[in-house]
């Protein structure tokens, strides 16, 4: 096959899954939570647009799966708490300023993909390291309760940091 005809075969095919990954759901309402807690308090947020959606919160929704989070690209802020939420990838969300995930069981939290974060708040967890290197921006960091034995990871003198043990 010529190199310009494969080429354009994967453009096309690259853009085509691009924009089917982007566009999976265009409503909150199509999206299939697999929590209905997580699903109830999406649609209170009376947004129909997932890719409008700029907070999320969730606190008294009792969640234990979020895995649909990926779908609100745009958010901002994220709160929420469940008593057996174990996983939170928040790699789909590069805008995140402020995010509160506590009493839950998260044992492992990647913010790498987070520049923007200001605010983490992670208390009651089950956290045994986080890495905050790739967030410049962060201000505020609340990690009470939870099995950390260091954080080396911060090296920022401009941190406000609330530390305690379980």
């Amino acid at each position: 096959m010529d190199p310009l005809k494969k080429f354009t075969l994967t453009a096309l095919a690259l853009m085509v899954s691009g924009q089917v990954a982007a566009a999976d759901y265009n409503k909150v309402s199509e999206i299939p939570f697999k929590d209905e807690n997580f699903k109830q308090c999406v649609l209170a947020q009376q947004i129909e647009d997932p890719a409008a959606i700029k907070k999320l919160s969730c606190s008294q929704f009792a969640i234990n799966n979020i895995d649909e989070l990926a779908y609100f690209p745009a958010l901002k802020e994220l709160q929420i708490s469940g008593p057996e939420l174990k996983q939170v990838d928040l790699s789909h969300n590069p805008e995140l300023e402020s995010v509160f995930i506590t009493k839950s069981k998260i044992e492992k939290i990647d913010v790498s993909h987070n520049p923007q974060l200001k605010e983490l708040g992670v208390s009651f967890n089950q956290l045994t390291d986080i890495d905050l290197s790739h967030n410049p921006k962060l201000t505020d960091l609340a990690v009470v309760a939870n099995k950390l034995t260091t954080l080396d990871s911060i090296k920022k003198p401009a941190i406000e940091i609330s530390i305690g043990g379980a």
